[in-house]
């Protein structure tokens, strides 16, 4: 049951513990916070705070601080539209040709051929490293290198998708695509390009942090990004991280198909 607009609006315990105190305008959270329970810090409700959408199971079930809190804030408009498969804007038909070639240290080509592969077998050799080979339908890969020796910067980078028909893969057993492709997505210079700022994205499950190396930033953005659906905008401003940066881990995100993302109202007209 959700309790959007039968909850008065107020200060609550900050749900993600980012702060001592967030706003609640009785329809969303906001980005007003406090960082003390003082009498000071409570007394006055922000005017207009920048609404954010959060899932149902965030609210809070305690009552607000008192003080001024009963006051209610301008809302935004609520997302009501149904959620994509995918949170990344991708035109597939810039992926037709069957070979792309990077002349220089990045790994979009091959991010790029990953997210429009559908059925069809990518593989990726660049100079140096034995060829990869990812099967996106079947959520695996082949490389005979552990990840920890993944580079960040390939040289003489080739890609080739197949028809799933037509590839020879390897004759063992492969292994679980997710590490490989966050290690892919945070290393592509250009995917971040393919996010909409006008959608709000929200994780559907947390990645699996433990085979994946990450940054303080990229820990933060997705303990907000498993509670609240957010653009861009307003996850760079909550996590305190450069909008590309953002985007980047958006865009890995989609790769790795545990995100979704809903059209704002307001932004995408």
């Amino acid at each position: 049951m959700t309790d959007r607009g039968t909850r008065r609006a107020g200060w609550y315990a900050d749900p993600l513990g980012q702060a001592d105190l967030r706003w609640w305008d009785s329809q969303n959270w906001t980005t007003q916070v406090t960082a003390s329970r003082s009498k000071d810090s409570r007394t006055t409700a922000p005017s207009r705070p920048a609404a954010l959408q959060w899932a149902d199971d965030d609210l809070p079930a305690n009552e607000p601080i008192e003080g001024n809190s009963r006051e209610s804030s301008p809302t935004a408009p609520r997302v009501a539209e149904p959620k994509l498969a995918i949170g990344a804007k991708l035109d597939s038909s810039e992926m037709k040709p069957e070979k792309l070639t990077a002349s220089g240290a990045d790994w979009s080509p091959f991010a790029l051929a990953l997210l429009s592969a559908g059925d069809r077998i990518v593989t990726a050799s660049a100079k140096g490293i034995p060829t990869i080979t990812v099967d996106m339908g079947e959520r695996t890969y082949w490389w005979d290198e552990p990840l920890e020796s993944f580079p960040v910067s390939p040289v003489d980078l080739v890609v080739h998708t197949t028809p799933r028909a037509d590839a020879v893969k390897p004759d063992v057993a492969g292994r679980y695509f997710e590490p490989l492709l966050w290690r892919v997505g945070t290393a592509a210079e250009t995917l971040f390009t393919r996010v909409d700022p006008a959608l709000r994205y929200k994780l559907r499950r947390w990645p699996d942090l433990d085979a994946m190396p990450h940054t303080a930033e990229q820990f933060r953005a997705i303990k907000v990004l498993s509670a609240a659906q957010l653009t861009v905008t307003e996850l760079a401003a909550i996590g305190d991280i450069p909008a590309k940066d953002v985007r980047t881990l958006i865009g890995t995100f989609a790769l790795m198909s545990i995100l979704d993302a809903v059209k704002d109202p307001v932004l995408s007209r």
